[in-house]
């Protein structure tokens, strides 16, 4: 028996780490999603205005990498959701249970 509820707690701690972590890896998505070409275009903005600038060029680049990237983790989302609710709804069959939905 104490086996299992010490088990128990590290799962439970275990668990809490990793949503820890997926929640500060989506505000660190996030952040870099809203300010990230603002700071790539800074960051290569020449400190003389009479030299050639690249900035706008990074900034769009950039602007274009973002969009693709949240559309890529909309799908992958998506993707991700629908396979765990199928897979889970075929153990759940296996297993004599009805699936909730």
């Amino acid at each position: 028996m104490a086996e299992t509820r010490s088990s128990s707690w590290v799962w439970g701690m275990w668990r809490g780490v990793a949503v820890q972590l997926a929640v500060g890896a989506a505000i660190g998505f996030i952040a870099t999603c809203f300010f990230g070409p603002g700071l790539l275009g800074w960051w290569y903005e020449p400190p003389v205005k009479e030299v050639f600038s690249c900035a706008s060029s990074v900034r769009s680049a950039i602007s274009q990498f973002v969009v693709m990237q949240l559309i890529s983790a909309a799908v992958g989302g998506s993707l991700v959701l629908i396979i765990v609710a199928l897979v889970r709804r075929r153990f759940a069959k296996r297993a004599g249970v009805s699936a909730p939905g």
